[in-house]
């Protein structure tokens, strides 16, 4: 497997419905993330949300980074994991990024497809001088009958 590789906009146009099928896979398949979007899925709905993420990579303030693999069953490259890098445009913390969106397609889960994607994740913070990465961990909520 390749390593991880930065979402171009002009060049992988064509792998946003991979993308969304990833996010739509880790919401609907265990376990359940939480991520943005309420099953029933829309579609349509996920795919304009990752356009526009892609557009924040132009203007500088995003980076999406994503793990492919061949498909078992046809042999065509696919994504299978993604992970975001926000970078909020701010004078008092130039030096902070947020990690978003760490989504790996379950039956990818444990081959180090996290590893992979998050370690190139850290090199392109560090080379922007990001130094202090955060994310959002898990949040656990009492469930109630």
């Amino acid at each position: 497997m390749d390593e991880a590789i930065i979402y171009d906009p002009e060049l992988h146009v064509h792998l946003i419905p991979s993308i969304v099928s990833v996010h739509a896979a880790c919401i609907t398949q265990p376990t359940h993330t939480v991520a943005t979007f309420l099953p029933p899925l829309n579609q349509s709905v996920m795919q304009t949300w990752w356009e526009d993420r892609t557009k924040e990579i132009v203007t500088g303030s995003r980076h999406i980074i994503m793990q492919t693999a061949a498909n078992p069953s046809t042999s065509k490259e696919e994504v299978v994991g993604v992970v975001m890098l926000d970078k909020p445009q701010s004078q008092t913390v130039p030096h902070t990024a947020w990690v978003e969106k760490l989504l790996v397609l379950p039956e990818w889960r444990r081959k180090g497809i996290t590893k992979r994607m998050m370690l190139k994740l850290e090199e392109v913070a560090r080379k922007e001088g990001r130094t202090l990465l955060v994310s959002l961990g898990y949040v656990w909520v009492e469930r109630r009958n």
